[in-house]
Formats: C-alpha cells, structure tokens, sequence
C-alpha cells in the first residue's frame, strides 16, 4: 500500500497545514512548502512533517503543536508559540520526533512532555523569553540529542515528577535558572553535555531525583556547578566543573551521590562543600585552584578516595562542626588541613606538603585519627585530639594546654613540644630534637579575638576601618556577623534557595560618643559594596528635620529627607525624640513622622536602610510607639561607654594625629582624669576625649605663653601640667566599680540594669528571681565555671504583662555583668521565624536563630498560631531548639517567652527543655493600682502633670478596660497624650479617650515597656 504525501503551500496545495491534517490518514506524510504560517497544529494522528526551505509556524494564541498521536515527527521547521500562558510544543500522548528545528517559546516552558507523552529531539535549537526550555514530566522516556538550548528565562531543562529523559552531546547556554534541574522522582541520564553561563546551579539534583551524569562539562556559571541534595541515586563520572564564583560542587540534605574521575577547579570559593547530613563518595577526584579546597560541615560524613588537592589559596581540607570525613589516599600540595568544632577526620596514605604553612591543624573538640602520613611542612598544631600510626612528620608537633595526642611508630623530624596540662602519649616513636621536658610556651594576656582573627584573614576597606576603631568589640562582631549574614543570603539567592528571615535596619542603642555614627557610615559602605545598595552614602537627620510645623508638612518634609537617602543609608539620631511628644499644649507631629517613615520603609525597603539611634531606654519606648517599627527593627546593637583604657587610646591617638606626645606623667595624670570623671548615662565618651585633648592644647599655649619653650620640641609636648585644670574641676576620685569576678553580689547591686528592674511596678517575685539568678551566674563566673544552661529562662505570662520589659533588662544585665560577650539582644518568633516548610528545615531556621543571637541573647517567642503536638512542624522546632541549646550552651543565652498554657504544654511535649531551662519566671495579674501607677508613669515620662482626680479616672478606666494588662496601661496613657489639650491632664480629657455609652477601650494585644 503507498503511502499518502499531501502537499501545502503553492498551486494546487492545501492553504493550511491543519487543513492537510485534516485529511491525512496514519502514516501520511506532509510536506510543507517555504513560508510563515500562523496556526495550531493539532495531531491526533501518526503523520510526518517535513519543511521544504523556510518554514515558520507561529501561534500568537494556543500552542504550536499539540501532540496526541502514537508518533509525531516534524523535520526542518521553525516552530514560534507567542503565547504568554501555553506552552510552544506539548506533547501528552505518544512520541514527538524534532529533527533540525528551531523552536521558541514565551511562557512558563517552550516543550513539555506530559502524561504519556515523550520527546525526541535531534539538532534542534530550543529557546525561551519567559520560562524554561524543555519540561520532561512524563515517565515515558524522552531523548534529547545534538541540540542547543539557549538563553531560557529560566532553566533549561527541567525533568520534574515523574519524568525521565537521556540528554546526549546537548549544550545550555546562559540560562537564567539552572542548567539541568531533576526533581520530584525524576530520572535523567546525561551524556557528554555542556552547561556554560547558568545563572542559578548549574546542575541540579533535588528531592528524589535520580541522575546519571558522564562527561559533564560546566564552565562560567555565576552560581555553582553541581547542586546535589537529592536522596535518590546520582552518580557523575568523568565529568569536569570549571571556575565557579562559589563552589564548584555543594552536597547537602541526606544526600549520597558518587563521583568519580572528576575535575573541580577555579572555584572562587570552595571545590567541594559538604553540608547537612550528606554522605557523597569521591573516587579519583581532582580538586585545584580555590580559596578553601574542600569544606565539610554540618553532620556530614563525605568519603574521598585517591583525591589530589593542590592550588589552595587558604585551606586546603576544611573540616568543623559536627562533620565526619574519611580520606584514603591524599595528594595535597599547598595550604593544609583544619579541623574545628567536634568534627573528626580519619586520613589513611596520605602526603601532605604545605612549605611555610601549619600542614595538619587540630583545633577545638575536633579528632583527627592519621595513618601512613607524610607531612612536609610546618608540622601538626593539635588543641584538640589527635591518633596517629605510621606517620612521618617533617617538622614538629605542637600540643597545647588540654590537648591530647597518641602516636605509635611515628618518626617527628623537629620534636614534639606540649604545654602543661597537655596529654602525650608516644609509642615506638622516633622523635629527633625532643627536649627532655615538655616545652611551655609562654603565656600572652588574654585578648578578645577580632574580626579579622575570626576569619583568618587581613580586612581593608570599610571593614578594615571598622575593626581599627578603638574598643567596640561587640559592636563589630554584631556587624560583621550581620554583613556576614547578609552575604551568605545573597550566596543562597543565587543558588535557588530560600531567605532566611532578616532585616536590615538596625537599632543603634547606647550612650553618645561611641562611634555610632562612623559605625552607620562604614556598615552603608559595605552594603554599597554588596550590591545590597546603589549608593551607600550616609543622610543624618535628627527631629528638627523630619518634623514640620503645621498639619501635612511633616510628611512631606520626611519624605523630602528619605529621598536623598534612597539607595544609602538614612541615619536618625535622637529618634526616640519622634515619639516623646513635645510636652506642650500645641500639638506633636512626631508620630506622624513615623508613620511616613514606616511607608516610605515598605515602599523602598529594596533601596533603603533605616538606622534609627539613641539611648538604649528611650530607644526602646521608641519602638512601642509604632506596632510596625518593632516588625521592621528587629535587631538592637548596644554601644557601651568606652573603658578607661580606651579611652585613653583615643586620647593618645588624637594626639599622634596632630603631632603631639605626652609625657609619662601626663600619661598618669590622663587616666587619673578618666577614672575619676563622672560616668553616667549621659557620659560623652569619645567627645569627651576630645574636648579633654582640645584642653590640653589651649592648656599648654596658655602654660608656654608665660614661659616661652627652650627647645622646639617642648611645642609638640603635652605634660601632667596641661591636665591639672581639668582635674581640678572633678569630684574626688571615686571608689572603683566592683566587678563580677571579686564580689559578685556587690556587682549585681551596683548594675544600673538592677536599679531599674527594681523600679519596675509590680510583679516583685519575678524581679527578685531575676536578681538571684544574676547573682548566681556572677558566682559562676566568679569560680571560673562555665554558665551552663544555667542562664536559659522561661518567662511565662500572658500576652501583654511585660514579658519583653523582663527579658530586655534581663539580658542588659548579663552584657553589664560581662556575662556574655556582646551585648546584643535578638528576637525571634516560632511561629513567624522558625516554622519550617519541609523536613529538616527547622535544624536551619534554629541554628540560624541561634548564629545571629551568639554571644548574646535571644529572645524567643512561642506564642502565635502552631499546632505544638507530637510529629508536627512545632513539634520538630522545639526539638531542634533543645538539641542545638544543649550543644552550645549559653552561646547564646536563650529566653523563652509564652504564655502559661503554652509552657505546660510544651514541658510536657518535649521533656528535655526542662533540662535547657531550669529558671522558670511566673509573671501574675496586675492590680489596678498598679496599672494605674505604670500609665502615670508613661504620661509623666512624656512631659504631662498629673493631678490625682486623674490618677484615680486611669485606674477607674481600666478596671472598666476588658484587659488589665501593661498593654492596656500603655495603650490608655498613649491615647490619652494623644488627645489632651494641654500639659496638666484633666479628668475631662478621659472623655476624648472612650466617649458616653461606649464600651471600654478595645485594647490589643502586645508587648510594651513595665516602668
């Protein structure tokens, strides 16, 4: 039988190409002559397509093609979909064969393989304006072969659900997305293929996705190379990744793929991180040519056989936290091995030459267990564990104070050398040049590590500037840890993967003088310099500048302020000033400032930074004032005065500066001065140090003025001569603060945090449990012992008693004290911040937490709507917050805030949370006097005169309000500012407040300020 050809285009044809399909029967052939032709083919029949010259089919509406036939080939064409909604080319049913065509799409996919439907494409060129290049969903295997897919809107090629394709000599070129991304339980085979320019991973393996990949080469992505998380099986051979900006490979999840005869080179920042809980197996691998080679962390248990590691600019194995590496046969030339945390590492046959560099560090609680080594280098530093077997070690090994180290047949070219309280235990050892005691290092003075000694490398630029200011410690951790934050966000945009929850405005707290402005300024410039910012400069404003003097001028003065802002950093000093009201009889347009600011924020919050500064209490009224500035402002960095040492450095400095010297009794008579000069909460700090070297100065013309200098270089001296005025003018010198570590009752007593938890209305047993603890811990400290979990509190009470107030001068106490190391106090909320979206996520969203609180405080909030029973996503946070709380105790100190029916159910939930918090602050009900009292004190606090029939009206209304909470108080005394007409309150003012015959003031729920 003859099969039937029918003919379009040209005399005597069919016009359309549907209306010869139309009446084509199985098997026909079609040929189609040169031309542009606007329609949707529908097959529902086998047929098969072949172009004569230039054929283009475009569908503005509807897809190209729909295939629904047992077999489908088109050979030759240009198929164009310019349908914003359907794909180009769908294929549900039977297989679709593409021969040297070009086809483009401009939605969600340009092909897509569904149901039971196949793709098989042959030297074809595929391209996308809006989405993906090619979607494989059905199980019916497609193939791919010889073909480009180039500049995809996003990936270009997806083998989602079920799908399964062979990718063969393929080639994907600059997609937006990924490369090639597998998921679901998708299967793909990829064979001598080429992913250049990828936007997001290049090669994706995720959820159940299986892939086997052979002859891969990925070069100039601008994520990473290979992205594997998936728990199905993955193997990749022979494959080469190439000059990634971040990693070449990332492993991660529960991950186990194979590698094998790989190349990894040219990543900007590691060849190989392995993360989470991954398990990949690495055989004749090649990793070069990258800052740290190959980083394991997390739990992770990576397996590396025959591996050669050279060209490392940093590290060239890293190993921390919780990971467990094997490595059998290790060429490494360059820099060496660190292993930090708890991680342990078991390295058999193994050369490692490193020149001037430490070849093996083990640092921490970390393990390291070595067979058959060859170290050239400078030896092997161990603080924390070390076993070693058959080992030659070209120079020496050093063994701190606590450490421990085993060797048996061993050969140490340069001795082993340990301090005291080092644990060395040598077995059939051949150690040239031991001494015949163990060596000691001598001891430095303790000193709080930097910035820069935290990463391991040297900072310039504006972050070289900040570490360079005097003193701030905990400032610039908090700072560099936010940047830090910042860029591991960025890095994981880039990759695909979700933000973790942050903002970036920030709240600067503290008394004037110490740096809070520099700070904002160099903080603006580093965003700049992340691309985070367009600008990065800095606008300083203060009230007069926001706030206008007639209705709708503030506004539109604000607005006017935050325009010169937009894409840097607009810096509000005195910003509590805003909400204070004027304590007049006119009226106030602070508050309206802040309402504008609060939209202007959202409307630019991708081009606009608020730093909003002031002292540390008013600041923290500021922020009650407004329920969106606590949403927006969710970080606090405290700025603590300068100690007397640094203040000193800055007066030296500015001496230096301008070609001064002081004397050595001028040195003396300099911190006499600023151990004596008054330090209360106003103190000036730095400014004092100035105006004090400005004195000197004009001290010292006035001094050589009446006697004229023997020598030119008495002009450039300053002597204790030059002090003495300003001395004089002080009180006498006062008894020294008591510090924690001598006595540290007297220290509690004498915090300024104490005195105004004292001060607090009500609730006395808290105040007193909260004032015992703190006690207790300075003992602690005072013994030398850790803190523990010892520090951890559960504050329950119901929405609105003054949880915050108790944890915020909880924590404010612990940073006075020196019992934690910065004085940062970070909230979080279970219920907005940590609920995970998928299994296992709640481990990240905790540790992330937990990072950003360290070596502060964090507050946590367990109210909000969450199921908190067993096997549900609340259930596997708490679980995930008593682990990591156990395994880094008081690092940072953690306050659990909820309300009483919350903290009984999830004691019982999870038992071993009462283990990580074994304090317990029960706050009560409130009596009306005693709301009474706390809203008097907030409309004093804001300038009014309160006569008593006006204290006994508030504490009328609010036995009458349907919530006696602190809340309510503050929320009546804010309303109540808000609507009087003068300074001196009067009762009829109450009547603005709640009018005749209406019910009491619906007051909502929160947290606000106690005293």
């Amino acid at each position: 039988m003859n099969r039937q050809v029918l003919t379009v285009g040209g005399e005597g044809a069919y016009p359309t190409i549907g209306a010869a399909l139309a009446q084509a029967q199985n098997g026909a052939t079609i040929t189609v002559h040169s031309g542009r032709y606007e329609e949707n083919l529908v097959v529902d029949r086998m047929v098969s397509l072949v172009a004569e010259g230039d054929v283009e089919i475009v569908a503005r509406e509807g897809s190209v093609l729909v295939a629904n036939a047992e077999a489908v080939q088109l050979r030759g064409f240009t198929l164009t979909g310019q349908d914003d909604k359907l794909v180009a080319v769908d294929v549900v049913r039977g297989e679709a064969a593409l021969d040297g065509c070009r086809v483009t799409g401009a939605s969600w996919a340009t092909l897509l393989a569904r149901l039971q439907g196949s793709l098989a494409l042959r030297g074809c060129a595929v391209t996308s304006t809006a989405g993906a290049g090619i979607v494989v969903a059905s199980p019916s295997q497609s193939t791919i072969e010889d073909t480009e897919i180039t500049g995809t809107a996003s990936s270009g090629v997806v083998v989602a659900e079920v799908g399964s394709v062979v990718l063969r000599r393929c080639a994907v070129r600059q997609p937006k997305g990924n490369g090639v991304c597998v998921n679901g339980e998708a299967v793909a085979v990829v064979e001598q293929c080429e992913i250049t320019g990828a936007e997001k991973p290049a090669m994706v393996v995720e959820q159940q996705g299986r892939a086997t990949i052979t002859g891969l080469t990925v070069r100039d992505s601008a994520n990473v190379d290979l992205y594997l998380t998936s728990e199905g099986r993955v193997s990749v051979v022979d494959s080469r990744f190439l000059s990634a900006p971040m990693q070449a490979v990332h492993v991660a999840a529960s991950a186990a793929p194979v590698l094998r005869e790989c190349v990894f080179a040219g990543a900007e920042r590691n060849a190989v991180q392995v993360t989470g809980n991954a398990s990949p197996h690495f055989v004749d691998c090649t990793f070069e040519d990258s800052p740290v080679i190959i980083l394991a962390d997390g739990e992770a248990t990576p397996n590396f056989e025959r591996a050669t590691i050279r060209g490392a600019t940093q590290t060239g194995v890293l190993v921390t936290a919780d990971a467990k590496v094997r490595i059998a046969g290790l060429r490494l030339a360059g820099h060496g091995i660190v292993l930090s945390g708890q991680s342990r590492l078991d390295l058999t046959d193994a050369s490692v030459e490193t020149g001037r560099e430490i070849a093996v560090e083990v640092t921490e609680s970390s393990w390291l267990t070595g067979t058959d080594l060859h170290v050239r280098g400078s030896g092997v530093r161990v603080t924390g564990t070390a076993e070693l077997q058959d080992c030659e070690i070209a120079d020496e090994i050093v063994v701190k104070a606590g450490a421990t180290l085993t060797a048996s047949r061993c050969r140490v070219h340069n001795g082993v050398s340990s301090d005291d309280g080092a644990n060395v235990t040598l077995t059939e050892c051949e150690v040239d040049g031991v001494a015949s005691e163990p060596v000691r290092e001598p001891q430095a003075e303790t000193v709080e590590p930097s910035t820069s000694d935290a990463s391991g490398e040297v900072l310039d630029g504006p972050l070289g500037e900040l570490e360079s200011l005097v003193g701030l410690a905990g400032v610039k951790k908090e700072v560099t840890g936010l940047i830090n934050l910042i860029r591991m966000s960025q890095m994981r945009e880039r990759m695909g993967l979700p933000m973790p929850p942050m903002s970036r405005h920030l709240v600067f707290a503290g008394p004037p003088g110490t740096g809070k402005t520099t700070v904002a300024r160099l903080y603006g410039t580093v965003l700049a310099e992340l691309g985070i910012l367009s600008k990065g400069h800095m606008v300083e404003v203060a009230r007069q500048d926001l706030v206008g003097q007639y209705i709708g001028s503030t506004a539109i003065k604000t607005t006017e302020v935050v325009e010169k802002a937009i894409g840097g950093v607009l810096f509000i000093d005195e910003a509590y000033t805003l909400s204070a009201g004027s304590g007049g009889s006119g009226p106030d347009f602070g508050q309206e400032a802040i309402d504008a600011l609060m939209k202007i924020m959202e409307d630019q919050r991708d081009s606009l930074v608020v730093i909003v500064a002031g002292y540390s209490e008013q600041m923290d009224v500021f922020l009650e004032s407004n329920p969106g500035l606590a949403s927006r402002f969710t970080r606090t960095i405290e700025f603590p005065n300068y100690s007397v040492d640094e203040l000193v450095t800055i007066t030296t400095g500015l001496t230096r500066k301008h070609y001064y010297e002081l004397t050595d009794d001028a040195m003396t008579t300099l911190r006499e001065y600023f151990e004596r000069v008054p330090k209360s909460s106003t103190f000036g700090n730095g400014r004092v140090a100035r105006k004090l070297f400005e004195a000197m100065v004009n001290n010292q013309a006035s001094r050589l003025a009446l006697q004229p200098p023997s020598k030119d270089s008495e002009l450039n001296r300053l002597t204790a001569e030059d002090l003495h005025a300003e001395l004089a003018n002080l009180p006498a010198a006062a008894q020294a603060a008591v510090s924690v570590g001598t006595d540290p009752a007297a220290a509690v007593g004498a915090a300024t945090s104490v005195h105004r938890l004292r001060k607090l209305v009500g609730q006395k047993a808290v105040r007193e449990h909260a004032e015992r603890l703190l006690v207790r811990l300075g003992g602690l400290k005072h013994g030398r012992q850790p803190l523990g979990q010892e520090a951890n509190v559960v504050l329950s009470g119901e929405r609105g008693s003054g949880r915050a107030e108790f944890a915020r001068l909880y924590a404010r106490g612990l940073a006075e004290l020196g019992l934690v190391g910065v004085g940062q106090l970070v909230r979080r909320s279970v219920a907005e911040d940590l609920m995970p979206r998928w299994p296992g996520q709640a481990e990240h969203l905790v540790r992330t937490a937990l990072d950003d609180a360290s070596g502060g405080v964090l507050v946590l909030d367990l109210d909000g709507e969450w199921e908190s029973t067993v096997h549900t996503p609340g259930h596997e946070v708490l679980e995930a917050l008593a682990e990591a709380v156990g395994r880094r105790p008081a690092d940072p100190v953690v306050v659990l805030t909820a309300e009483p029916r919350r903290v009984r159910t999830l004691a019982g939930l999870v038992p071993s949370l009462r283990d990580r918090f074994p304090a317990v602050w029960e706050l009560g009900k409130y009596t009306v006097d005693e709301l009474g009292e706390i809203a008097v004190r907030l409309l004093v606090r804001g300038g009014h005169e309160v006569p008593d029939a006006v204290r006994d009206a508030l504490a009328h209304e609010l036995a009458a309000a349907s919530e006696r909470t602190v809340h309510a108080a503050h929320e009546l005394a804010r309303t109540l500012s808000a609507t009087a007409a003068s300074r001196t309150l009067a009762a009829a003012d109450l009547r603005g407040v709640r009018p005749p015959d209406v019910e009491p003031l619906a007051l909502g729920q929160g947290l606000a300020s106690v005293g």
